[in-house]
């Protein structure tokens, strides 16, 4: 088969797959209630200030590189092990960076939710194990911060759509 005869053949395909994903949830164009991400853009920030969840092995090397990035302050951390947090609190402060405020030191699983209520930080980076990455990346765009996921972000279906609908919601 030539290159003509398999996009003709394929073609369908890729039409019928569009269409499925643009009838999804229940509307006629498939995105949720926000409308599409098109285009979407953010006014430059001067400073970034970053709050990083999950400072554990990868977590660490993290703080570490956008706390060197021209611009961005990681003005928040977030783990339950209190090793972790010391470990990386000592980075930063021998590095001459700010000691940024932290959260799940009393082991609180849920202690990242915190770090997202607050007004410490304007970006949430998830660096912690898949099941939570959908949950607080969605919970963080809800309450007003932007995300950025170090690994996928959502393991399911369901979870790729509560991404884009708050991505879309906010």
């Amino acid at each position: 088969m030539n290159r003509r005869e398999f996009l003709k053949r394929t073609a369908w395909m890729g039409a019928a797959a569009m269409a499925a994903g643009c009838i999804s949830k229940g509307n006629a164009l498939g995105f949720g209630t926000g409308g599409s991400m098109h285009g979407f853009r953010v006014a430059p920030m001067k400073r970034v200030r970053v709050g990083v969840i999950g400072v554990g092995s990868r977590g660490t090397p993290a703080v570490q590189r956008i706390a060197q990035i021209p611009g961005c302050e990681v003005t928040a951390i977030c783990d339950i092990n209190p090793r972790q947090l010391d470990k990386n609190q000592a980075w930063l402060k021998e590095h001459g960076y700010r000691a940024p405020k932290e959260w799940g030191r009393n082991g609180d699983e849920e202690a990242w939710k915190g770090l997202c209520d607050s007004d410490i930080c304007d970006v949430v980076y998830s660096v912690t194990p898949r099941p939570l990455h959908a949950p607080i990346n969605v919970y963080a765009m809800d309450h007003g911060k932007h995300v950025l996921q170090e690994v996928p972000g959502a393991f399911s279906l369901d979870e790729c759509w509560a991404t884009v609908e708050a991505a879309e919601r906010n």
